[in-house]
């Protein structure tokens, strides 16, 4: 909205926000932010490879991905579109806090996490990329490419009929994001095939 309108009422109002997110964050102390009850405990169970994931549960809780996407994307464009750079520094740290548990996850245990809606974060991913210059991002966004949707349109099958669009139309976007960065034609190809690019 502030980008929209230059309101400084807005932009206020969002400072206000990032300031008391940022109050969070620090009380934590490790970069993560987040509104999912039992957050801190879920979490460390998911770095320690103990994950169960249903479509919308991980781990017991409700949709926590999708929680801490909006939390992602919101600090991102903060920054982008209101050039607040404590929005960037907070989304660093919340960046470099899951990669600090990710590095401790395989690949297949990435894909079983991915059964629950985890939003657009490998968009999310893809944008620090592109803030950062760091490769890890990248190669985070590669791994956040769900691969039980991604595979078949890469093989041109519509196997999407009777799923949840708002949870797949994320991951195709993100699919479309990486392949910018990367130049990846599976994913472009799957991204355009899906009809939603």
């Amino acid at each position: 909205m502030y980008a929209a309108t230059g309101n400084p009422a807005l932009k206020e109002r969002l400072q206000y926000m990032l300031s008391e997110l940022k109050r969070c964050q620090d009380q934590l102390g490790a970069g993560y932010i987040g509104g999912v009850p039992g957050g801190i405990a879920l979490w460390k169970e998911i770095g320690d490879g103990k994950i169960s994931a249903q479509n919308f549960s991980l781990n017991n809780h409700w949709v926590p991905w999708y929680n801490l996407h909006k939390l992602f994307a919101g600090l991102y464009d903060a920054y982008q579109y209101a050039a607040l750079d404590e929005a960037k520094d907070m989304l660093l740290r919340l960046g470099s806090w899951w990669m600090n548990i990710s590095k401790r996850l395989s690949d297949e245990q990435i894909e079983s996490m991915l059964r629950a809606e985890f939003g657009g974060m490998n968009e999310v991913f893809a944008h620090l990329y592109r803030l950062t210059g760091e490769d890890r991002y990248l190669a985070e966004a590669k791994r956040f490419s769900h691969k039980a949707i991604l595979d078949p349109l890469v093989k041109q099958q519509d196997q999407l009929n009777g799923l949840h669009a708002n949870t797949q139309i994320p991951k195709v976007i993100g699919y479309q994001q990486t392949a910018l960065l990367t130049g990846d034609t599976d994913l472009k190809n799957a991204s355009f095939f899906s009809g939603i690019m």
